[in-house]
């Protein structure tokens, strides 16, 4: 832990030099422009995982979407109340996708900064980031 964003800086050049691995916790605009690959929000970034479940959040929410603008369209022969009842089901079920989708994007982010955290050697912050 150190005191100031430039001391952090500091540390991470010399844990480097050393040959440590090193993350870098803090807002990426405070760490030098060169350890900005190093902070934990650049790794979880370039994190596959993580990719992969907002992909899959994405698709949730725009299925979802589709759902509501086809809302009011033909009724395929059911009466108002069928097709009402029916469009609110698929609203239900949209919103119960996408629900989960935010829950296994949230698991695979705790599971990808765990994994960053626990491979590094050194983990650098300030005071006030720690």
């Amino acid at each position: 832990v150190a005191n100031s964003n430039v001391a952090a800086d500091n540390l991470v050049e010399g844990l480097l030099k050393l040959g440590l691995s090193v993350v870098r916790v803090g807002r990426p605009v405070s760490v030098r422009e060169e350890f900005r690959n190093l902070t934990l929000e650049a790794r979880i970034d370039d994190d596959g995982r993580l990719f992969v479940a907002k992909g899959r959040t994405q698709a949730a929410a725009t299925k979802l979407g589709d759902a509501r603008a086809s809302e009011g369209g033909p009724s395929k022969g059911l009466s108002k109340t069928k097709q009402k009842a029916a469009e609110r089901q698929a609203r239900e079920l949209g919103r119960a996708k996408v629900k989960a989708a935010l829950s296994e994007q949230a698991g695979t982010e705790a599971k990808v900064v765990v994994d960053i955290l626990k491979s590094a050697d050194v983990v650098v912050t300030t005071c006030i980031g720690a």
